[in-house]
């Protein structure tokens, strides 16, 4: 693997999709993402990959925008 800090925190775990389609997470990401039984995750798909995020209210998206330029974003 290249010596790049981008590989530092990179973990690999394959899980078999069961015959309805479920997976089981393994332990480390359950703890990564503070997950317990009942939470709700999502999937978001880009560029031919999908991410597993916890799902938040709107109070997780705070500070999502914090650097962006937004002066064009609305019209006047």
């Amino acid at each position: 693997m290249p010596s790049c800090s981008c590989w530092e925190d990179l973990r690999l775990h394959t899980v078999t999709i069961g015959e309805d389609y479920s997976i089981r997470l393994p332990r480390w990401v359950c703890e990564l993402l503070d997950l317990r039984p009942g939470d709700e995750v999502r999937f978001i798909s880009r560029g031919g990959s999908t991410e597993l995020v916890k799902a938040g209210g709107i109070g997780s998206l705070r500070g999502i925008l914090k650097g962006c330029d937004l002066s064009d974003y609305r019209e006047e």
